[in-house]
C-alpha cells in the first residue's frame, strides 16, 4: 500500500518533516516531477541516509537529515499558538507563550502537557469544557488546591502548602523506568506540615509509551491516587475569631496613641538600611543620607528620584532593586501598590498572641498570633509581592508558640510556689515594701505597698515582696522550681518543632552567654520574670492550667476528641494553705488588684498581670501579659494573652493592654458554652 502527498501552490523548494524523525528536501519541476537538492548545511551522516544511498548509489539523491529528538521549532510553535489563540478567544484572555518557554518545556518536561493557561475562573473552566471538542489536543484539567475560606483566621496553626514535594518512585509501579515528574505539594508550616503524610493520601502515577522524540502516545498503566484523610482541630472558630478581633482592636488602640515620626524607630530603620546596603555592596552610600531623602521629600520617591537625591552611583534599575529590598525589610512602604514609589515606613503594629485551653479535655480552643497572613493569598503559590508583604510585617512568626518573651510578673507565681515548697514563705506573713530593696525598685516606686501578705503581693504585683522571698531561698531553689514546672522545654503540641527553646538562666548560662558571674540582682530579676527568662504565651497558658488543676503536667492538644494517652496527674505537692493563698491572690487581683479589668459578672476569675521590660531592635520595650483561669472553683479554661511593644512610646501594661483582651475571650467562652449547657439541660428536662 502506498501513500502520497499532494502539493498545492507550493514554493519551488519543499522541505518535508516526517513525524519529527527526519527531514528531506527537494525541488518541484515545472512538470511536477521531484528534483532532489542539497541544502547548504548538511547534518552528520545518519542511518537513514545510508539506507537511501545504498538503493540509489551513483545517482543524484535526496538529502535526509535527522536532529535527535527535536523538530522544526517554527512549525511546532505555530501549532501551539493556534491552540493558544483558541483558548484566548474563548476566555477573553491574553495569554502568551514564547519560543523559549516552548523549547524549555520540550527539553525538560516533554512527556507532560504544555500549560497554556492557569488559574481558570469557574466561568472560564465551564466555557472551555463546553466549547473544546473531546478529541481536541487541548486538555482541560483540574488541579486540587487548598481553599481557606476563613482567610487569615488561625493562619499560623493551619499553615500552608508549597512546592518541593518529592514522591518515592519506589512505591510506584515501574520504578525502574524513567520518571519525568511526580507532581505534588508539601506542607510548609503548621498543621499542613505536621500532618502532611496524613492529609496527602497516596500518590498516583501513569506509565506511558513514548516515541523516539520522547512524546507520550500510549498509556499502558495508571495507578490512581487516593485522597488523604480529614483532620478535625480542637480550635473553636467563634472563640478564635473573637480573640483575633480583640487583639486587632487593642493593637490599633496602642498604635493610634503614637506620636510620629519616632526618633527610636528612625534609628532602627537606619540600621536596617545600613545592613541592606552592605548586602548589596553599596557601602559608599550613606544610610542616613538615603533616609533623609525620603524624610525631606514632599511626595513618594521612585528609584530614579531617590538615587539622584542620595547620590546613588548605580543605575536606575539598581536603585529600584535597593528600594524594593528596603520595602521588604520594613524600611519603606508603598502608598500605591500599583506604583513603584516609596515613603518611609511607620513603626510596625504591635504584635500580640492569645491562648485558651480547655482544662478538662486538654484541647486548645484558641491559638492566635498577630500579625497573621491571608492563607488564600498563599494558594496555589506565593507571589513575591505577598511574600514581601508578610516578611516586612514580620508575620511569619507564630508568636503564640514562640519562646522569646520575658514572662514578667506572672512568673512571680513560680517564685511563690518555690517559697512555699522550701518553707521560706508563710502565706500569712506580711513583708514590708518600701518601694525599693537593695537598689531594685518596685513598680510603684517612689511609692510603696507597705506591709503585704502573699495574697496582697500577688494582687498588687509587689516586686519587693518577691525580691525578699527569692533572697531567702536563693537562686538554686527558684531555678529548680522552674525546671520542675516544665519551663525548660516547649509544651508538646501537634505543630512543627520550633528552632528556639525556652530559657531559664542559671550561673552557667550567664557565664557562657555574657561572660560574667551570677549576682543577687540576677536572682531578683528572675524572681519577677525578668533577666534572661524567655517563655511563650502557650507555655504561660499551660502554667495557668497547671495552677488551676493543681498539677505539674498539662499536655495540650490541637485535635478534637483525640484519643489521649494516660495522663500523669502529679499534684504540685505544696501545702494546701500555701496553694490556696496563691489562688486567692489571683482571684483578688481581678476584683481589687492589677487585673480588675478582667472582672466578669457572674464568673470568678483568677488572674495575674505582668508588664515586662526587654530589649529588642536596640530599644528598651515593654511586654503586656495576662494569665489566669476561670471559674476559680471548678475551673474550665486557662488563658494567656501577650501584647508586645514595638517602640518605647508604646506604653503598654498588663492591666491596661492584655487584661481587657482576656476579658473579651473569657466572656465569649462563657457566653457560648454556658448557653450550650443550659440548652442541653432544658432538652433533657422538658
Amino acid at each position: 500500500k502506498r501513500s502520497g502527498i499532494i502539493f498545492e501552490a507550493a514554493n519551488e523548494k519543499v522541505q518535508v518533516n516526517v513525524a519529527g524523525l527526519f527531514t528531506t528536501a527537494f525541488k518541484l519541476a515545472d512538470n511536477g516531477s521531484v528534483i532532489p537538492f542539497l541544502q547548504d548545511k548538511v547534518s552528520n551522516f545518519n542511518w537513514i541516509q545510508s539506507i537511501w544511498q545504498r538503493e540509489r548509489e551513483n545517482r543524484p539523491d535526496f538529502q535526509f537529515s535527522t536532529s535527535g529528538f527535536s523538530i522544526d521549532w517554527e512549525s511546532r510553535y505555530a501549532t501551539v499558538l493556534k491552540y493558544l489563540e483558541q483558548v484566548n478567544r474563548l476566555t477573553s484572555r491574553e495569554e502568551v507563550i514564547t519560543m523559549d518557554e516552548l523549547k524549555s518545556h520540550w527539553r525538560r518536561r516533554l512527556v507532560l502537557p504544555l500549560k497554556l493557561a492557569n488559574n481558570l475562573r469557574p466561568e472560564e473552566y465551564a466555557i472551555l469544557v463546553e466549547e473544546i471538542a473531546p478529541e481536541s489536543p487541548i486538555q482541560v484539567q483540574a488541579e486540587a488546591i487548598r481553599h481557606y475560606p476563613e482567610k487569615s483566621l488561625a493562619s499560623h496553626v493551619l499553615g500552608y502548602v508549597g512546592s518541593g514535594y518529592e514522591a518515592d518512585p519506589q512505591a510506584l509501579s515501574g520504578a525502574d523506568l524513567a520518571t519525568f515528574e511526580i507532581k505534588g505539594r508539601t506542607g510548609k508550616a503548621g498543621i499542613e506540615k505536621e500532618f502532611d503524610s496524613l492529609l496527602r493520601g497516596k500518590d498516583g502515577g501513569d506509565i506511558w509509551r513514548v516515541n523516539p522524540m520522547g512524546s507520550r502516545f500510549d498509556r499502558i498503566e495508571r495507578s490512581p491516587s487516593m485522597k488523604g484523610k480529614s483532620l478535625q482541630l480542637s480550635l473553636d472558630r467563634d472563640l478564635q475569631r473573637v480573640a483575633e478581633q480583640s487583639l486587632d482592636r487593642m493593637i490599633d488602640a496602642v498604635a493610634s496613641r503614637r506620636t510620629l515620626p519616632d526618633a527610636n524607630w528612625r534609628k532602627t530603620i537606619e540600621r536596617r538600611t545600613r545592613k541592606a546596603l552592605e548586602d548589596t555592596n553599596e557601602r559608599d552610600l550613606s544610610p542616613e543620607l538615603l533616609i533623609s531623602a525620603f524624610v525631606d521629600a514632599p511626595f513618594p520617591l521612585n528609584g530614579e528620584q531617590a538615587s539622584t537625591v542620595a547620590g546613588f552611583n548605580g543605575t536606575t534599575q539598581d536603585a529600584e532593586r535597593l528600594l524594593h529590598l528596603l520595602y521588604s525589610r520594613g524600611v519603606l512602604s508603598q502608598p500605591d501598590k500599583e506604583r513603584k514609589e516609596y515613603v518611609l515606613a511607620p513603626p510596625l503594629l504591635p504584635p500580640a498572641a492569645a491562648v485558651l485551653l480547655d482544662l478538662n479535655s486538654y484541647e486548645t480552643l484558641v491559638l492566635a498570633s498577630k500579625p497573621a497572613y491571608n492563607l488564600e493569598e498563599l494558594s496555589p503559590f506565593i507571589p513575591q509581592s505577598v511574600y514581601d508583604h508578610i516578611q516586612r510585617r514580620e508575620a511569619w512568626l507564630p508568636r503564640a508558640c514562640h519562646p522569646g518573651y520575658a514572662p514578667a510578673s506572672p512568673f512571680k507565681l513560680v517564685t511563690a510556689l518555690a517559697g512555699i515548697r522550701h518553707s521560706v514563705l508563710n502565706p500569712e506573713e506580711k513583708i514590708l515594701c518600701k518601694g525599693i530593696h537593695r537598689g531594685m525598685e518596685c513598680h510603684v516606686f517612689p511609692g510603696s505597698h507597705g506591709e503585704v501578705s502573699l495574697r496582697q503581693a500577688i494582687a498588687q504585683s509587689c516586686n519587693v515582696y518577691f525580691f525578699k522571698c527569692a533572697e531567702r531561698m536563693g537562686y538554686e531553689a527558684l531555678i529548680e522550681e522552674a525546671k520542675f514546672l516544665g519551663f525548660t522545654e516547649n509544651p508538646q503540641l501537634q505543630l512543627p518543632s520550633l528552632r528556639d527553646i525556652p530559657i531559664v538562666p542559671d550561673p552557667a548560662w550567664k557565664k557562657n552567654h555574657l561572660g560574667v558571674k551570677w549576682t543577687l540582682e540576677d536572682t531578683f530579676n528572675i524572681s519577677i520574670g525578668q533577666g534572661g527568662l524567655r517563655q511563650s504565651p502557650l507555655q504561660m497558658a499551660c502554667f495557668a492550667a497547671k495552677l488551676a488543676n493543681n498539677s505539674t503536667t498539662f499536655v495540650p492538644t490541637l485535635l478534637r476528641n483525640a484519643p489521649s494517652a494516660p495522663r500523669e496527674e502529679n499534684s504540685l505537692d505544696v501545702n494546701s494553705s500555701g496553694y490556696q493563698a496563691i489562688i486567692e491572690g489571683m482571684a483578688l487581683a481581678t476584683t481589687n488588684g492589677t487585673a480588675r479589668r478582667c472582672k466578669i459578672e457572674g464568673i470568678e476569675v483568677a488572674g495575674k498581670t505582668g508588664t515586662g521590660q526587654w530589649r529588642n531592635r536596640n530599644m528598651e520595650l515593654n511586654l503586656a501579659w495576662f494569665i489566669g483561669f476561670a471559674p476559680v472553683k471548678k475551673p474550665e479554661v486557662a488563658i494567656a494573652v501577650l501584647v508586645e511593644g514595638v517602640i518605647p512610646q508604646d506604653h503598654i501594661q498588663g492591666g491596661l493592654t492584655a487584661t481587657p483582651v482576656a476579658k473579651e475571650i473569657l466572656s465569649a467562652y462563657f457566653s457560648k458554652y454556658r448557653k450550650r449547657l443550659a440548652s442541653s439541660a432544658n432538652n433533657q428536662n422538658p
